[in-house]
């Protein structure tokens, strides 16, 4: 079966790493990923397979959820990453969560991917020319590492024993481990995907299987329960 992209920069080419980032060795698809950034959603959309217009799926907060599940604690319901105080800045949250998680010991300052006080994420999604688009993530003026590990604490703070303890290397595996295992199991059963990280590319006739399995998977795997929303 074909797989298409109908767009007109097919360029792939690896991200450097930034200093401090850490390092992510994730389950996706290099021809998904082009400079300067990965494919636009709306760029994905011109995807076809077999033809057929493709349907995204996507782990809710998948990463946060694999930790909550490490620690044996029902994660709390909806979007992990929504922090009282820090709307709009969800990019940065998740990025500062994801370090958190990787560090082997206290952390002093955030990576310089992570843009503070640049302008928020509507900023960012607004003009790709501004600023705060320079970054991966944003987080307002003053965010230091304490007073932002404090708001996380005030909704998770069972998340604090997840830190400082490398265990995002040991999440990052279970992860791949779940994607394989949707991708295998789709693949049995006929269907063609694509993996990014935590989310899944499929002909569009095939997204409920496909979300049906990819929650089976992750239930099997990491003995949670992770919701799957459809992004396209």
């Amino acid at each position: 079966m074909s797989i298409e992209a109908v767009t007109t920069d097919t360029t792939v080419l690896p991200r450097r790493r930034r200093k401090h980032e850490p390092q992510r060795h994730q389950w996706f698809d290099q021809w998904l990923v082009a400079r300067p950034g990965p494919l636009r959603t709306e760029r994905r959309r011109q995807i076809r397979i077999g033809g057929e217009p493709i349907g995204i799926l996507d782990y809710g907060s998948m990463f946060t959820r694999l930790a909550y599940a490490e620690l044996g604690v029902p994660a709390p319901p909806g979007d992990l990453y929504a922090i009282p105080g820090y709307e709009n800045y969800r990019s940065g949250i998740k990025l500062a969560m994801n370090c958190l998680l990787f560090d082997g010991g206290p952390r002093r300052s955030w990576p310089t991917g992570l843009g503070i006080g640049v302008g928020d994420d509507v900023d960012a999604a607004d003009d790709s020319q501004s600023e705060a688009a320079r970054y991966e993530a944003r987080l307002p003026a003053r965010a230091t590492v304490a007073s932002t590990k404090n708001a996380i604490l005030g909704l998770h703070p069972t998340l604090e024993k997840a830190w400082g303890r490398r265990l995002g290397y040991r999440l990052m595996f279970r992860e791949s481990e779940i994607m394989v295992r949707v991708l295998r199991t789709l693949s049995s059963k006929g269907v063609p995907a694509l993996c990014l990280h935590d989310g899944l590319i499929v002909p569009v006739s095939a997204c409920g299987l496909a979300r049906q399995v990819m929650a089976t998977s992750a239930l099997e795997l990491a003995g949670a329960e992770f919701p799957v929303a459809d992004k396209t």
